[in-house]
């Protein structure tokens, strides 16, 4: 795992929160839910890309439609694939972002690996917006490691830390003027995760 801080300038992370603030407006966020207990996500979402990730009563998947309106994802936005292709140097473009809200300081993301995705050759990028958040990693759920992630900050996934544990434990209450004089005024954090979906192939 590799972690790039204050990777992003101000202005390049302002130009990107008017990108999501539009994509949203296309991609409407929903909440996702626990399979099992169908207890809510402490975080909002939606996606963007050829397939989108979700979350409900039937399960972790990857879907080509919003669970809402039944239309097609928007694109992935050309400044997001600039980043992807900077840090990760893959020459295989993702087919997913996933955009993850965390409305004020009680959003959370509970302890997970990401392997939904079939094929765990390639990367997982996400990068942050925002409010500084406790990011907390590891090989397993015992063994967690936290750092901070400010606003800029990129993370990257691959080979040996690809099926990292990793969570979101805490969103700090310093306000951050980033989301001023937007549509996302309201919220403290946005979390872009990028990854490449490979869809089992039928016997």
């Amino acid at each position: 795992m590799k972690i790039f801080r204050n990777a992003l300038n101000s202005s390049m992370q302002r130009k990107l929160v008017l990108i999501t603030a539009n994509l949203i407006k296309k991609s409407p966020l929903f909440r996702p839910t626990l399979p099992r207990w169908g207890n809510p996500f402490k975080i909002l979402t939606t996606n963007v890309g050829k397939w989108g990730w979700i979350a409900d009563k039937k399960g972790y998947r990857y879907e080509k439609t919003h669970p809402l309106n039944g239309k097609k994802w928007p694109a992935i936005p050309m400044d997001f694939l600039k980043i992807w292709k900077k840090f990760t140097h893959c020459n295989v473009l993702p087919n997913c972002a996933i955009i993850n809200i965390y409305e004020k300081y009680h959003g959370r993301l509970g302890i997970h690996q990401d392997k939904d995705e079939n094929d765990f050759s390639f990367p997982i990028l996400f990068f942050s917006l925002g409010n500084s958040a406790i990011f907390n990693y590891g090989k397993t759920k015992q063994s967690l490691e936290s750092t901070i992630l400010n606003s800029g900050s990129v993370v990257v996934f691959r080979d040996d830390s690809r099926l990292l544990y990793h969570s979101i434990s805490k969103v700090f209450y310093k306000e951050n003027n980033l989301f001023e004089k937007t549509e996302l005024s309201s919220i403290a954090r946005i979390s872009i995760s990028m990854r490449v979906f490979t869809e089992k192939k039928k016997i």
